[in-house]
């Protein structure tokens, strides 16, 4: 069964995670400091300097952001239907930067697409057998619109939406573009014929709405305006495409027998650039290429100039860090804000174990009716029970070091006994006032 979020270690090789041939994402792949975060059989965070990459969910997402310290993407969750019976749709969630944390945006929406406004979000929904787009605003409260059609994307300076209905019925099957000005309702619509089958990616970008059309393993790129809304072909014969910022530059890949090509095209001046050729596979990032040929990442600038290049492996264990009397946890040097910080209890180090047991892949339950916290990792289960002076260890009865207490309404553990029979390395810095825990990935 597919789960919306696992830190388990993917069984594959890097070259297997990276190979060619699945889809990549549009628009550019996110980084978060020295990271880059990848989707290909999965959901992979890969560090730019040391190569090593760690499996951050077991299923492939797609509409990536990140907005301060979150990742914010789509992924499938399974949900009970109409009929009872369960069904699975894409959900739109947020997770902490080391994958843990998940908290679902979008209800029981069914998202069609996910965007950025500046800090905002907003996702789309469409239904079949009305015909009618919705477009969610997230954090800024904004009022859901309704559209005629399944939306494409939203042109914020002109505030117009952009949507269409495919017709196949009669002996003209065609599509209809319909531009809604969102304050008013107003709609203008433009009727097209099918050349590929359909749309698979559009947005806008500096006043102007991007359609890749596709057929087989090749792709149009289409392009217009709220205020001339007939399209007009800008490529051809690719495979994916990401925009600039100012949407003068089309960055594009194309494919041969066995390796892949980056190219640019200057859409004021028609000009065609190739930057790289060669490599196994390609994403771009904000502002880099990145190339995989064999077990190696290769760093470019947009200009195709080699900045650095490393051999991939994925990591082997997880290393968390806490301070006492602090709230930032390290994970595997990425920052995560606890709801507690650790304190110094009876010599002992407490705090509450959910932030760290995730971390590391773990789960935590609690029953209240029994006051018993249960922690799993693998073949390993801690059960303790609040007050009480053992602890149930896979099974066996162990003395507790210190007994677990609740105080303001957090259940406080104790750290190094939860975390050893969970199969962790721990080490107290005395100087640093701070614990190392060292799980191997399993």
């Amino acid at each position: 069964m597919k789960k919306i979020i696992s830190v388990a270690a993917a069984a594959v090789t890097m070259f297997a995670a990276f190979a060619a041939g699945a889809s990549a994402m549009t628009p550019a792949i996110p980084e978060y400091e020295n990271y880059i975060f990848i989707a290909n059989d999965g959901f992979f965070r890969l560090d730019n300097d040391k190569g090593e990459a760690r499996s951050m969910l077991d299923v492939t997402p797609r509409n990536m952001y990140i907005i301060g310290d979150y990742m914010y993407l789509v992924a499938e969750r399974e949900v009970v239907g109409e009929n009872g019976e369960p069904k699975w749709i894409d959900t739109l969630c947020r997770f902490n930067m080391d994958g843990t944390g998940a908290v679902v945006l979008s209800g029981d929406d069914n998202v069609d697409e996910f965007r950025m406004n500046g800090g905002s979000y907003y996702y789309t929904t469409y239904d079949a057998d009305t015909q009618t787009g919705r477009i969610v605003f997230g954090e800024s409260g904004a009022p859901d619109v309704s559209l005629r059609g399944e939306v494409m994307d939203i042109d914020w300076n002109k505030r117009a939406a952009f949507s269409y209905i495919t017709v196949t019925d009669g002996d003209n099957p065609h599509r209809e573009v319909i531009v809604t000005d969102i304050d008013s309702g107003e709609e203008t619509t433009v009727t097209e014929d099918f050349d590929y089958p359909g749309y698979i990616y559009n947005n806008c970008v500096n006043g102007y709405l991007y359609s890749k059309t596709y057929y087989g393993n090749t792709a149009r790129l289409y392009r217009r305006s709220a205020s001339a809304p007939e399209r007009e072909l800008i490529l051809e014969d690719f495979l994916d495409y990401w925009l600039s910022d100012d949407g003068k530059t089309v960055y594009y890949k194309t494919q041969d027998e066995h390796t892949v090509s980056l190219w640019k095209y200057d859409t004021e001046t028609k000009e065609k650039k190739e930057i790289l050729t060669g490599a196994d596979y390609l994403y771009m990032s904000d502002d880099h290429v990145h190339a995989f040929r064999g077990n190696k990442n290769e760093k470019y600038s947009l200009d195709g100039e080699l900045l650095n290049s490393v051999e991939l492996h994925m990591a082997e264990e997880d290393i968390l860090k806490l301070t006492i009397d602090s709230d930032i946890m390290l994970v595997n040097d990425v920052k995560r804000t606890l709801d507690s910080p650790p304190v110094i209890k009876n010599d002992r180090t407490m705090l509450p174990i959910r932030a760290v047991a995730e971390s590391i892949g773990g789960t935590v339950v609690w029953d209240e009716k029994a006051r018993t916290v249960t922690v799993e990792k693998g073949n390993r289960g801690v059960i303790i029970t609040i007050g009480f002076d053992t602890a149930l260890v896979n099974g066996n009865s162990i003395e507790l070091d210190s007994p677990a207490y609740i105080e303001n309404g957090r259940t406080m553990l104790p750290l190094r006994f939860v975390t050893e029979h969970l199969g962790c390395g721990v080490t107290w810095d005395e100087a640093a006032r701070s614990v190392t825990i060292v799980s191997a990935i399993e």
